[in-house]
């Protein structure tokens, strides 16, 4: 449906800029550079390859899944340990794996100026802006957690941060998930031992709808009985 394949745009695009925020590892940066390099010999291809993503239509959805999603078109691979050997393919790539890298030198921290300010209702804001990606992640911290739990209740600072996002603002936890899940976003709670935090990670585009759902979770949680029996 059009729906589904706006939801699968978004969270592909979000877990992109998630991967551009760490420099190695699975779908970091130089993951990324790396498999471009090899699969087209442009390590910028990524940027076109999420345009493709952006590009896509029900229609060549459909057309390729029937040109290629066939029963017996189809590869097995079988993989079989042997021995790993690096003497020819080391020779014939041209690197000498036995000599370390030279530094890059030493590099400049600079650290991140924060605004602070206050809302009319009196809540303190602290703002670090930072715009190398398009994802927003935003805080609400409660200065209350395990240490103020009643001495005969313990786990109510817990179990009332984990049943926040169980149903709120006239929505359901399913609901909840499922509209969080097509803003390609990440919200939760939690409960620590001085503290508990909604946490809410997006992208720019979708900040705004996010925050809606935020807001009720933090304002208008409504802890319904059905689901708090099950957590």
């Amino acid at each position: 449906t059009p729906e589904e394949l706006k939801r699968a745009k978004i969270q592909h695009e979000t877990r992109f800029l998630r991967g551009l925020e760490q420099i190695g590892g699975f779908r970091g940066k130089a993951d990324l550079l790396n498999q471009w390099n090899i699969y087209t010999g442009d390590p910028g291809y990524y940027l076109q390859d999420l345009q493709n993503h952006r590009e896509v239509t029900r229609a060549g959805l459909k057309e390729w899944a029937g040109n290629y999603l066939r029963k017996n078109q189809r590869a097995v691979l079988h993989m079989v340990p042997s021995k790993f050997s690096t003497g020819k393919a080391q020779q014939d790539a041209g690197y000498d794996r036995s000599v370390m890298p030279g530094s890059a030198g030493e590099t400049a921290f600079q650290p991140a100026e924060i605004q602070a300010g206050e809302l009319s209702n009196g809540l303190q804001v602290y703002v670090v802006e930072k715009h190398d990606l398009a994802l927003v992640e935003v805080h609400v911290n409660i200065l209350s957690g395990w240490s103020a739990d009643p001495v005969d209740r313990p786990g109510t600072a817990a179990l009332t941060a984990t049943m926040l996002d169980e149903g709120a603002g006239g929505l359901g936890a399913l609901e909840l998930a499922d509209q969080t899940a097509a803003l390609g976003a990440r919200l939760g709670s939690r409960s620590y031992f001085d503290g508990s935090t909604i946490r809410l990670n997006v992208s720019t585009p979708m900040l705004a709808e996010g925050l809606q759902l935020m807001g009720k979770i933090v304002l208008d949680p409504e802890f319904p009985d059905n689901e708090f029996q099950r957590v």
